[in-house]
């Protein structure tokens, strides 16, 4: 905590305003300054806080829930200033006049707070005269504050050392000298956010002065002086914030394992068992409460795992913002009716204007037409229709836009996703990628192949019992023409029944080899049937061996018949193989790329300890012929003087 809260419990705590400054010890946000603050806050010890923003009031409100403590805040809404100049200014809180001798609009507020402490200290049985109060509020001195050293020419001081402190003062400047050019003499320390606050000073500031604070963490005036590097001060920006969010992670790191060291010791062994054991039925029972959850949302109310956790939250967010959305279109429905300019709305507009023109035309007829008094006038009802198209190019959204957010927001989810794993996770998620790839062109090549080896031999390619046929014979169906495509299923002939529509090779002498599609209208005890085209007469039945049968007719097959409008099988064949072929080709140059990569990696890694190797025993042979050298020579090296026993 803040270091104040070492203080026995006082009378009162008071809470100034909040702003990032000491943020080091404090914390970076204005959320955990303000918990620091809060250390001041006593059990059952009465508050007065400086009017915050929402967030920090949120934290101050919850310490004094907490520790049982009420909070008073300041109501600048009853701050009226009167007059205002070098000498002082006055003013009016909750409608009693008070003077001050402090100069600045932020003084005012900080003499509303202390008039709140005031009556905080009266309820509690203080006995605080009214004269004195505004005595002592005047009579109030606080040095280095936009203090007025001199009044010819003006010097002020003000000790400010942090972003809010800067707005203070050019606040203070525009106001009591508009005119006036301002030189500023400005020393910081080198821990303080000086960038931010001299992009604030720079506002008002004519011409600066740089000097060197008294401090060992001053910053010295010529680099001060010195205009930064933008490119220096982005790149010190955003090594801070990496700092910042590496701690944020490891702290999150920390809080996720102890919350999981807590689950699991809140957790019987039996349920932990099912939850983490290897045995096949509770993997498979994991397995489909996982797919059940993640995928279909069903998650149970109970349920104690984060992740389910996170998943029904984000369910639900994802419900709420649906029924905003419906809402919100609900509510605009009045304005689509009568402004929209789709499709929709305008047939609707144009239906109800004729049932009105209708309706009016009857009462015509029927009795003398009405005399119509616009509600509005024109110049009104054009302002009105103004702003109501306004309102439609706000709030509608069409199809096409609602598709581009949603495909955006699945991007982004991607890229977070991704950016959550580790360098393991990434390992593996690129091993299953590449193995799948591997299966999907594994099954594209025996596909292409397949097709391939088919068309050259001249036989129907068959996938999973269905055929594909081109029509070369008519009389079966008026629907069906010479140069069709159908889908065949292939049967045993045995399960064909009259009234089935076959397709098979005719060995008729005009028509052999072509094939033809007819109905089934006998089957005779030999097995042969008997067909004929439903366009045919009796005359023209024919009769079929079962081996000649490919299958039982389908449907037409709308696509083989668009790609046969503008191109034959054989080259639509071709040209897939080759496409097959080309993705191949390029992933094994990739793979190829990769490999080499990792062969030359190794190669210098052999290469470096190689060198190492060599150098090594160069020393070691080195070391030895000296010392063969120097036994040559009979050196003895030089006897330690002896010690004083003493």
């Amino acid at each position: 905590f803040d270091a104040t809260n070492v203080i026995p419990a006082p009378e009162a705590a008071v809470i100034m305003n909040i702003g990032l400054d000491h943020t080091a010890i404090l914390g970076d946000t204005l959320e955990k300054i303000a918990f620091e603050k809060a250390g001041i806050i006593k059990e059952g010890t009465p508050v007065v806080l400086y009017q915050q923003t929402p967030e920090v009031t949120a934290v101050i409100e919850a310490v004094c829930r907490e520790r049982h403590a009420a909070l008073y805040i300041a109501d600048f809404s009853q701050l009226v200033p009167e007059f205002d100049s070098l000498e002082g200014q006055t003013f009016t809180y909750r409608g009693e006049p008070y003077a001050l001798s402090l100069l600045g609009a932020f003084q005012l507020r900080n003499a509303a707070v202390v008039l709140e402490l005031v009556q905080v200290l009266r309820q509690k049985g203080w006995v605080l005269d009214q004269g004195d109060v505004e005595h002592g509020l005047y009579a109030a001195v606080w040095p280095g504050r936009f203090e007025l050293a001199r009044e010819e020419p003006p010097f002020i001081v003000d000790g400010g050392h942090n972003p809010q402190c800067a707005e203070a003062v050019v606040e203070n400047l525009q106001h009591y000298f508009p005119e006036s050019r301002r030189v500023l003499l400005v020393g910081v320390l080198r821990d303080k956010d000086y960038p931010r606050i001299f992009e604030i000073l720079d506002r008002v500031a004519d011409e600066y002065v740089c000097v060197t604070p008294d401090s060992p963490r001053a910053l010295p005036a010529e680099e001060l002086a010195e205009p930064e590097d933008p490119a220096a001060v982005a790149a010190r920006i955003k090594r801070e914030q990496q700092q910042r969010e590496k701690e944020r992670a490891e702290t999150e790191r920390a809080q996720r394992l102890k919350a999981e060291r807590k689950y699991f010791e809140s957790k019987p062994f039996e349920q932990i068992r099912r939850e983490y054991s290897k045995n096949l039925f509770w993997m498979l029972v994991r397995l489909i409460r996982h797919i059940l959850a993640m995928v279909f949302g069903i998650i149970p109310e109970d349920t104690d795992r984060p992740d389910y956790r996170e998943r029904r939250r984000i369910l639900q967010e994802q419900r709420d913002a649906k029924q905003r959305e419906k809402d919100e279109r609900t509510k605009m429905e009045v304005f689509y009716k009568k402004y929209a300019q789709t499709f929709k709305y305008r047939t609707m507009r144009k239906i109800q204007d004729r049932k009105f023109q209708k309706k009016r035309k009857k009462e015509r007829l029927s009795k003398p037409l009405p005399v119509y008094k616009p509600k509005y006038s024109p110049e009104q009802q054009a302002e009105i229709n103004k702003e109501m198209r306004a309102l439609y190019r706000k709030y509608h959204v069409s199809k096409i836009e609602r598709m581009r957010r949603w495909f955006s927001a699945q991007r982004r989810k991607y890229k977070a996703w991704k950016e959550q794993l580790d360098s393991s996770d990434k390992k593996l998620y690129k091993r299953i990628i590449n193995i799948v790839i591997a299966l999907l062109l594994a099954a594209a090549v025996g596909f292409s192949l397949y097709t391939t080896i088919c068309t050259v031999m001249g036989r129907p390619v068959t996938l999973f019992g269905y055929t594909v046929l081109k029509v070369e014979t008519g009389s079966m169906d008026p629907t069906l023409k010479v140069g069709d495509y159908i889908v065949v299923q292939s049967c045993d002939p045995k399960t064909l029944e009259e009234g089935k529509i076959i397709s098979y090779y005719s060995k008729q002498p005009d028509i052999e080899g072509m094939l033809i599609t007819h109905r089934i209208k006998e089957v005779r005890s030999d097995g042969t049937f008997i067909t004929m085209g439903d366009a045919n007469t009796a005359a023209d039945s024919v009769p079929v061996a079962p081996d000649t049968i490919l299958g039982v007719y389908i449907r037409r097959s709308g696509f083989y018949q668009w790609l046969g409008s503008f191109t034959d099988a054989h080259k639509i064949f071709w040209m897939l193989g080759t496409i097959i072929l080309t993705v191949i080709s390029i992933y094994e140059l990739y793979t190829l790329i990769c490999v080499g990569r990792q062969v030359r990696e190794e190669n210098a890694e052999e290469a470096e300890a190689k060198a190492k190797g060599d150098y090594e025993r160069r020393m070691r042979e080195a070391i030895e012929a000296e010392k063969k050298r120097l036994a040559e020579e009979n050196y003895q090296p030089p006897e330690d003087d002896e010690e004083d026993s003493s």
